[in-house]
C-alpha cells in the first residue's frame, strides 16, 4: 500500500470477502427474524381456527355455533386463515413457478393442496350464502391453515439448525486474530490487520496471543497450545526451526517466526473451509431423497387426478371427487423427504465442528453409523481435555 501511495497512486485495503461475509450473516440474521414473526403469527392464528373447526365435531363450545349462525361461523374460520396465508405466501409463489417450470417440489405440494382446500371452502361458502346450510360440513379452512403453519414451523426449524451449523463455523473464524506484530527489517515492531500479512513476513507472537499465520520460527522457544488443531489440550514445545499453526497460542515466552502462509492458504482457513464444503456436499442418502423427490411430487398429483376422475365415473358428484383430490394431495403436503437429511447432516457437521471434530463429508457421516469399533491413541486412556493435579509427594527431608 506505502508504495502505490509513494508511486502517486491511491489505494486501499482489498476486504470484499469480510465485507460480503458480514453482509450474508446479517441477511443470515434478518431472514431468521423474518421467519420466527411468519410461523409466530401462523400459529398463533391457526390454533384457534383449528378449535373452532374441530370443536363441534366433539361438542366443545364455541364463541359462534356453527349450526344456528353458520355463515358467521364460517366468515369467523376465514379471518383466522387470512393472516395464516399471508404468512407463508412464499409458498405460493415459489410452488407454482416451480410447477409451471415442470419442476414441481414440495412447495408445489404445499401450494396446490391448500389452494384446492381454499377453493373447494369457497365454493361451499356460495353454496352456503344460496341456502345451503349443509355445505358448513364441507369446508376445508382448517386444514390449509394447519398445513401453512405446520411447515412454516418446520422450516424455522431447519433455518435455526442452519444458524447454528454457522456459529460453529464463525466460532473457529474467531480462533484467527484481527491483528499481528510486524518485525519490520531495523528491528521496529508495527501492528497491522492480519489480513495484510505475506510470506516471509517475521511477526512476534507475545505470550497469550494467538499466532495470525502458519510459519517458521526463527528466535526464541516456547510452548504453543495446538488444541484447537489437535485436541491435545498439553501444549508444544517450539524451538527455531518448527513449525507454528494460525490460531494456536503462545503460553509463555515471546518469539519471532516467518510467514509462510496466510489466508485461505493456512491450515485452519483449510479446516473452516472444509466443514463448509460439508455442510454444502449431499451424502448418498440426500441424494437418493432428491430423486426420491423428484418423482414423489408428480406421482401425489397424479394419484390425487386419478383418484378424483374414478369417482366422477362412478357417478359421485363433483364435490365428492373434489373431495378426493383435495385429501389426497393435502395428506401428501408435509411431507419431509426433501427436508429432513439434509438438515440433519448440515447440524451433524456443526455440531461436530462445536466440539473440534472435523467431518470431511456428508457420505462420511452417513458412513460413520456403521462405525462399530473405535480406537483412541491414548496410551491407554482417555482424558478430560486438561492437565489436573492428581498426587502430592514430598521430595527430601524438608
Amino acid at each position: 500500500l506505502e508504495a502505490v501511495k509513494k508511486a502517486g497512486y491511491s489505494a486501499e485495503e482489498y476486504v470484499y470477502s469480510d465485507a460480503a461475509d458480514r453482509a450474508e450473516r446479517a441477511r443470515r440474521e434478518k431472514e431468521l427474524r423474518n421467519q420466527t414473526r411468519r410461523s409466530v403469527v401462523a400459529l398463533v392464528f391457526a390454533a384457534p381456527l383449528f378449535y373452532l373447526s374441530m370443536a363441534p365435531m366433539v361438542n366443545l363450545w364455541t364463541p359462534v355455533s356453527m349450526s344456528a349462525r353458520p355463515l358467521l361461523y364460517t366468515l369467523l374460520q376465514i379471518a383466522f386463515l387470512i393472516p395464516v396465508v399471508v404468512s407463508g405466501f412464499g409458498f405460493y409463489t415459489r410452488g407454482y413457478k416451480a410447477l409451471f417450470h415442470l419442476h414441481p417440489n414440495m412447495d408445489s405440494l404445499v401450494a396446490v393442496g391448500t389452494s384446492a382446500a381454499v377453493l373447494f371452502s369457497a365454493w361451499s361458502l356460495a353454496r352456503l350464502i344460496r341456502g345451503d346450510a349443509s355445505a358448513v360440513h364441507e369446508m376445508y379452512w382448517e386444514s390449509a391453515g394447519v398445513i401453512v403453519a405446520l411447515v412454516l414451523l418446520g422450516k424455522l426449524l431447519e433455518a435455526r439448525s442452519k444458524r447454528r451449523t454457522f456459529d460453529a463455523v464463525e466460532r473457529m473464524m474467531e480462533l484467527s486474530p484481527d491483528e499481528a506484530t510486524i518485525v519490520q527489517p531495523d528491528g521496529t515492531q508495527k501492528t497491522v490487520p492480519a489480513s495484510i500479512l505475506m510470506k516471509d513476513d517475521l511477526v512476534l507472537v507475545r505470550p497469550g496471543e494467538r499466532i495470525a499465520a502458519d510459519g517458521e520460527i526463527t528466535q526464541g522457544s516456547a510452548s504453543v497450545d495446538e488444541s484447537m488443531l489437535t485436541g491435545e489440550s498439553i501444549p508444544v514445545d517450539k524451538h527455531p526451526g518448527d513449525t507454528v499453526t494460525g490460531g494456536s497460542v503462545n503460553r509463555n515466552v515471546p518469539f519471532t517466526f516467518r510467514v509462510e502462509r496466510t489466508g485461505a492458504d493456512t491450515t485452519l482457513s483449510r479446516m473452516i473451509r472444509m466443514v463448509e464444503e460439508a455442510q454444502g456436499a449431499k451424502a448418498p442418502i440426500a441424494r437418493l431423497a432428491d430423486r426420491i423427490s423428484a418423482v414423489f411430487v408428480p406421482t401425489v398429483f397424479g394419484v390425487a387426478l386419478v383418484s378424483a376422475l374414478i369417482w366422477l365415473v362412478a357417478g359421485e358428484p363433483v364435490s365428492f371427487a373434489l373431495t378426493v383430490f383435495v385429501s389426497v394431495v393435502v395428506i401428501a403436503c408435509p411431507c419431509a423427504l426433501g427436508l429432513a437429511t439434509p438438515t440433519a447432516v448440515m447440524v451433524g457437521t456443526g455440531v461436530a465442528a462445536s466440539h473440534g471434530m472435523l467431518v470431511k463429508s456428508g457420505e462420511t457421516l452417513e458412513l460413520l453409523s456403521k462405525v462399530r469399533v473405535v480406537a483412541f491413541d491414548k496410551t491407554g486412556t482417555l482424558t478430560r481435555g486438561e492437565p489436573v493435579v492428581t498426587d502430592l509427594y514430598a521430595v527430601g527431608d524438608d
